[in-house]
């Protein structure tokens, strides 16, 4: 799966660098990666972010036509699951305005809508950053603490009696 994000202007690479890293580390999805351990497969979190890769084809003859090149290549090259973190991030210059930044995920971590996702995330991080000079302050999005508050909620009184008013509130209801 992948997306590419075509941005305009005046763009510092090293400050969007550390926009997309800064999103990566703090959402756990985008952090998976998998493995195999005695024929078994696994996954775990990743505490570093796969590299991003920089190019620059604005001294090409048709520097978008380069870029699209590259695009495509880079797409039609598959993506080892066993290797680390299934996600591949692309910068690629093709203008002194112009930079495109190709997001690319195994299907098997991520869809489009969580690749979309993880570009809306980065670029309002980075517009955040360069007109109020610092990011936002956002929590991490544990997928983990989620399960672990799920976890101790059914266990909890509050569950029993959110279940027991949930059937006093269905009983007799047509269907059952």
């Amino acid at each position: 799966t992948s997306i590419v994000a075509h941005l305009v202007g005046d763009v510092d690479t090293d400050v969007l660098a550390q926009c997309i890293a800064g999103v990566w580390q703090r959402n756990d999805g985008l952090r998976l990666q998998f493995g195999v351990c005695d024929g078994v497969p696994y996954q775990m979190l990743a505490e570093v972010m796969p590299p991003i890769e920089r190019r620059d084809v604005s001294a090409a003859d048709d520097p978008a036509a380069a870029a699209r090149n590259l695009v495509r290549a880079t797409v039609a090259t598959p993506i080892d699951l066993a290797a680390g973190v299934p996600l591949r991030i692309l910068m690629i210059r093709d203008g002194v305005t112009s930079l495109r930044v190709l997001l690319l995920s195994h299907h098997v971590a991520m869809d489009a809508t969580g690749l979309f996702n993880f570009a809306t995330n980065w670029l309002a991080e980075y517009a955040r950053v360069t007109t109020a000079g610092s990011p936002t302050a956002l929590p991490a999005a544990s997928f983990i603490d989620c399960l672990e508050a799920e976890r101790a909620y059914r266990g909890s009184a509050q569950w029993t009696r959110d279940r027991d008013s949930l059937i006093d509130q269905l009983r007799g209801a047509t269907p059952a």
